[in-house]
Parts: C-alpha cells; structure tokens; sequence
C-alpha cells in the first residue's frame, strides 16, 4: 500500500469515527438522560457555590451575590457524599504530600538546571549536580512525582463522590503509593549515578520499573473496586476521563519499558510516543476529569453542554495517539508516520476546542466568582493554558514551524506550559 492510502486511510477512518459519534450524540445515543451534567449535584444544590479554600462566611457573601439562589442539597446525599470524603480523607492526604514534596524537588532541580545554562561551571565539581544528570532528575521528579501523585490524590477524592461511594481498598493503595514513591527515590538515584537508560521520560532503568508497575497496579486496585461497588446507574464525564488515564497508562508504561523490545529507529519511535502519550493520555485526561468535576461545583451550575464534553474525551482519545511524531521531523523514520502524526496534531484542534467553548459557556455570567474563589483561579487559569498549549502544540507539528524550533528549547517550554500551566 503506498504512504498516501495509508495516510488517507487513517484520516478517512478517524472522520468517519469523529462525524459517527456526532450523529450520535445529535441523536440522543450515548445520552438518554439530558439531566447527566447535573449527576454531580445533590437535589435541590444546584445554585448553591463551594469552595474548599474558602471560609464559611466568605461563601456566605458569595452566596449572597450569586444570581440564583438555592437550598443547601438533600441531607442524604450529602451524608453519603461526607461518607466517602472521609473514606478517602488520610490516604488523598498522604498522596497530596507526596506530590507537593516532588513538586519542590523538581522545581529546585529544574531552576538548577536553568542557572545551569547560563553559568555551566556552577556547581559542576559534583557528577550528580551536571546540567545531563540534575535536569534529568527534574523531569522524572515532575513526571513520575508530582504529576502522577496530585492526579492520583484529586482521582481517588473525586471518584468515590462521583459514585456515590466509599472508598473501597484504600490499604491497597497506601501499599502502592509507598511502593511508587520508593521506585521514584531509587529512580533519581541511578539518574544521579549515571545510570540512566538514555531515552528522555524513560531514563529510569526497568530493573527499577517493576517496582512503578506494581505500585501502580496497588493504587488502581481501589478504583476499580470502587467502580464496582458503585451506586449509579450513570457514569460523569470526570469518571470516563480517569477511568482511561488510569488503563491507558500501564499500557504505555509497559509497552514503553519492556527491555529488548525496541531496537534502533523503532526505539526513537516508540521513545516519543510515549513520551507525548504520557502527556496527553495520562496527565491530561486526569486534569481535564478535575476541571468538569470542580468547575460545575464551585459557581454551582452544570456543564453547559454534556455532549461536548463527550466529544472532547472521544477526540481525545481519537486523535492523540500518534501525535509524538512530529519530534521526529527530519529524522530517519518514514515521511507518511510523521505526516499522519502532524494531521492528528492538527485534528487535535477539535476536542481542545470543545473543552474551550464549554468551559466558556458554562462561566457565562459567572465571572465574578474568580473574585471569591481562588479555587476557580486556579482551574481557570489552568483551562486557559490547556488551550494556549494545546493550539501551539498542533502547529509547532506543522513541517515548517517545526524546522525552526526542532532543536531549541520552544519545546522544552512547550512542555512546561502544559506541566506547569496545565495540569499543576
């Protein structure tokens, strides 16, 4: 088959899965009830604002502003909901330290690495503290601490509340996150040594990897037994995001670190794609999951439209898979990959525009809560820079934008904006 049918095949197919789903959502197929967006509401709680980060009389006057007024929720629903906050209350906790202490590791590390740049003579007397090994050290510290323990943490909260649960197995994954955080310590310390694989984001040997693997089969083990003892019929947009962050990971992660499997090309190949997969399939859908979780909560209204929200995780899933190609223009690796992968980099546009326009119109008339909720700062603030990510990604793929920062740290940067921007 020449690379044209092969290219146009796979563009053919990911438009006729995109307009399918369309139709189908158009047709009422994947959504019976038009009440889904407001599952995450208790009767009678829609209207009514929340904020953690807020003080009581602070919401007090915020409600006092909001437009439209409503009652506090059904007591019962409320009482399941504080069950399962406190069914996951010590071990969110423990997960949430853990991911603020990388948090400052990494970011010690990458300023390091930045001075670094401009004064490479600083600190270089030790082997560990070199800019290849200390900004090493910082994108695992981000990528394997910070990262996966936040997103794991908001998960394992905003699961149970989404199930109208408690928290089923939480030792499972106490066991599991001591198992991670260890794989990490060890990790870092062979980077440190000089003991790295050699492939960026998979640096960290796999004889070390087996313990990753089995810590993060642990922490999965109360998501999925929670799943099962769930009390809803219907499943939130939030728990679709993180169902598949939560499957589509280990996929990567194994694929990626089983040792003698990838050789020469193949191995650059596989190096980027899941390098960029870990990005956008892992990190994003669990970002993405908190947004249409907490925004609808905080100004107190559901997501403007369902469907779209559905369309953005189906795009998501349609179309990401084979955007890391595009790090390998001009490499020697066959031109239809690299075109297919800057066609869905660009095809990428439609479920970032989808998030954007709903999460939009879902504040519609409610900006004034950003002066009452540094919670909904923050989620703004991070929506925005999905977008602005999302977009200079799909268009740094294009050939003739890509040849002029290849090799400059737009990338790096690039990167950084959805890190730190985005998902932090």
């Amino acid at each position: 088959m020449s690379t044209i049918a092969i290219l146009l095949s796979a563009f053919v197919l990911s438009m006729i899965g995109l307009f399918a789903f369309i139709w189908s959502q158009r047709r009422g197929l994947f959504d019976r009830d038009p009440k889904a967006a407001e599952v995450i509401f208790a009767p009678g709680e829609i209207g009514s604002v929340e904020d953690p980060a807020n003080d009581a009389a602070r919401i007090a006057r915020w409600q006092s502003a909001a437009p439209h007024h409503a009652g506090s929720g059904a007591s019962a629903e409320l009482a399941q909901r504080a069950r399962a906050d406190a069914s996951t209350a010590p071990l969110v906790f423990f997960l949430f330290c853990c991911a603020f202490a990388w948090l400052l590791v990494a970011s010690a590390a990458g300023l390091t690495a930045s001075v670094k740049l401009h004064a490479p003579d600083w600190l270089a007397d030790e082997a560990w503290l070199t800019f290849g090994r200390i900004r090493t050290i910082h994108l695992n510290a981000v990528a394997y601490g910070w990262a996966p323990m936040a997103g794991l943490g908001i998960a394992l909260f905003v699961i149970p509340r989404l199930l109208k649960t408690e928290l089923v197995g939480a030792r499972y994954a106490f066991l599991g996150a001591a198992l991670w955080n260890a794989a990490l310590i060890a990790g870092l310390g062979a980077i440190g040594a000089g003991l790295a694989d050699g492939l960026e984001w998979l640096e960290i040997p796999w004889q070390i990897d087996i313990l990753f693997v089995a810590g993060g089969a642990l922490l999965g083990v109360p998501l999925a037994l929670t799943l099962l003892n769930r009390n809803v019929e219907h499943l939130y947009v939030s728990v679709w995001y993180m169902g598949c962050a939560l499957f589509w990971f280990p996929v990567l992660f194994l694929v990626a670190n089983v040792p003698g499997l990838h050789h020469g090309i193949e191995e650059a190949t596989m190096n980027w794609w899941f390098a960029h997969n870990v990005l956008g399939l892992f990190y994003t859908p669990l970002a993405l999951a908190s947004i249409y979780y907490f925004l609808p909560k905080i100004i107190g209204r559901p997501v403007q439209s369902y469907n779209l929200s559905l369309l953005g995780f189906w795009g998501l899933a349609f179309f990401y898979g084979q955007v890391g190609g595009h790090h390998l223009v001009g490499g020697p690796v066959p031109g239809w990959m690299v075109t297919l992968s800057i066609v869905q980099s660009m095809m990428m546009i439609i479920p970032v525009m989808a998030f954007t326009v709903n999460m939009h119109g879902t504040l519609k008339g409610k900006l004034a809560a950003l002066r009452y909720s540094p919670t909904l700062r923050f989620i703004g603030f991070g929506g925005l820079m999905y977008t602005v990510s999302s977009i200079q990604g799909a268009f740094e793929a294009l050939r003739s934008l890509n040849v002029v920062v290849h090799f400059t740290h737009h990338t790096v940067g690039h990167a950084h904006l959805g890190l730190y921007g985005f998902v932090t």
